[in-house]
């Protein structure tokens, strides 16, 4: 049961993900990323036109739901950095990139960023149900303006009766999860994609007014 909630949630994220992918035609776009990004600091709102953000208001309200912070970094290395938009109140980031307009990735509650993977990695489950959350460890790839859902490993340490130890492991490949007491791909992956990481507590924090931010790429 936990594997089929786990697989509808990242269905809808992926749907919205996907909504927001449509181009946006109406009105003038930015001409580049500083320029689109410096919209959003004006005016984070302006963010809901390039992607589906009615869950986060509907799920913490509408006082609830707003970003106050941002930071910028170039996690694909391709020149273009991306931004980082927190939110103190929701503890989620909403991330975009641009290409020829802003493009929104993805938004959660980030554990690090993997330089040598080019992933934005994601520790338990912010809301749902479904999953360790401790041992439970997602990841999303940046590249050519995209967000991809990479990996997914998740550890259950539970008495005999109820299964004992087991791994469960997202197949890229097949698109299926798969279920397994031998710890030795979790360990592989989380090596790879987690042990990397860049902590999200280790980049600064900018305010939304503070545009020095877009000084210090990160």
């Amino acid at each position: 049961m936990d594997k089929i909630i786990k697989a509808i949630e990242l269905l809808l994220l992926e749907a919205a993900m996907l909504l927001s992918s449509v181009d946006i035609t109406e009105g003038e776009q930015p001409g580049n990323w500083s320029e689109a990004y410096h919209i959003f600091l004006d005016d984070w709102k302006s963010i809901e036109k390039y992607g589906d953000f009615s869950y986060l208001e509907f799920y913490f309200g509408e006082e609830g739901y707003y970003f106050d912070k941002y930071f910028l970094c170039d996690v694909d290395g391709n020149g273009t950095p991306e931004l980082f938009l927190y939110s103190t109140y929701m503890g989620l980031t909403a991330v975009f990139t641009y290409t020829d307009q802003p493009v929104f990735l993805l938004y959660n509650r980030i554990y690090g960023i993997n330089y040598e993977t080019d992933e934005v990695v994601i520790n338990g489950h912010w809301h749902g149900a479904g999953g360790s959350g401790e041992n439970e460890w997602t990841a999303y790839r940046i590249s050519g303006g995209i967000s991809e859902y990479s990996i997914y490993i998740d550890f259950f340490d539970l008495p005999e009766e109820d299964g004992g130890k087991h791994y469960d492991i997202y197949d890229e490949e097949t698109d299926e999860y798969t279920n397994s007491q031998d710890g030795t791909e979790y360990d592989a992956i989380y090596a790879a994609h987690v042990e990397p990481c860049v902590f999200i507590d280790h980049y600064h924090l900018y305010d939304m007014s503070d545009e020095s931010g877009f000084d210090n790429i990160q």
